[in-house]
């Protein structure tokens, strides 16, 4: 009877369990479907105001981002390893998403290609590149300088504008989920164009990817 009765317990406890992950299952499904239904028209707005030729393209550059006080700047650097790190179930889910992104621009890769990565982050990337010439441009150096890869990295540079275009050239530029967080998004665009050497390309990952020209040279937009 005890036995009967514990199994009982413990299969109450399972199921429960089972509909507590089903539900967060639906729950996720949902929001992404909230997301892409928003993606579509914000892309559809977009495209209308690119046709209007009273917009400007643009315009909203250069954008601000205001100093955090000491104490919240620790908060949001253990908050964004922890995130990178995958350390919660959001971030897991995230992680795998991104993982996707990561593999289709290791693609364009080989390690005789030189390559810059444009927000490299904790480094993550490496996990899916050739052993080659490899440099990053990664203002937050907390995020890489305890990575074991940090030994594959030939240079590392604050801003893409440190790099000396009369000298230094690369087979590919690429960033993942990087471009909606630059502040001055056409002149590091530009400036990339000039670090390319002669049929050379710009790779990029985005959630959400806008088709647009940036002067005469390539820059292959995958869209994720």
């Amino acid at each position: 009877m005890t036995k009967d009765y514990t199994k009982f317990i413990k299969s109450g406890v399972k199921r429960k369990h089972n509909r507590k992950l089903f539900l967060f299952i639906v729950f996720v499904i949902v929001l992404l479907c909230i997301k892409l239904i928003y993606s579509m028209f914000l892309g559809i707005q977009i495209n209308t105001n690119f046709t209007n030729k009273n917009i400007v393209p643009f315009s909203n550059f250069p954008k601000s981002r205001f100093v955090l006080p000491q104490e919240y700047a620790d908060i949001y650097e253990k908050h964004y390893l922890e995130n990178r790190a995958g350390s919660t179930i959001v971030s897991s889910l995230s992680s795998k998403v991104e993982g996707w992104m990561h593999y289709m621009v290791a693609k364009t890769g080989g390690n005789k290609k030189t390559t810059l990565e444009i927000g490299a982050g904790t480094l993550n990337q490496i996990d899916y590149e050739e052993p080659g010439v490899y440099d990053i441009v990664e203002p937050y150096s907390f995020l890489y300088k305890n990575s074991h890869h940090i030994k594959n990295i030939r240079k590392t540079y604050n801003s893409i504008f440190e790099i000396p275009f009369t000298s230094t050239r690369y087979d590919r530029i690429i960033s993942i989920a990087v471009l909606e967080h630059v502040l001055d998004l056409p002149d590091l665009v530009a400036y990339s164009a000039k670090l390319l050497v002669d049929g050379g390309g710009y790779f990029v990952r985005e959630y959400q990817t806008r088709v647009v020209f940036f002067g005469n040279f390539r820059i292959v937009l995958l869209v994720q």
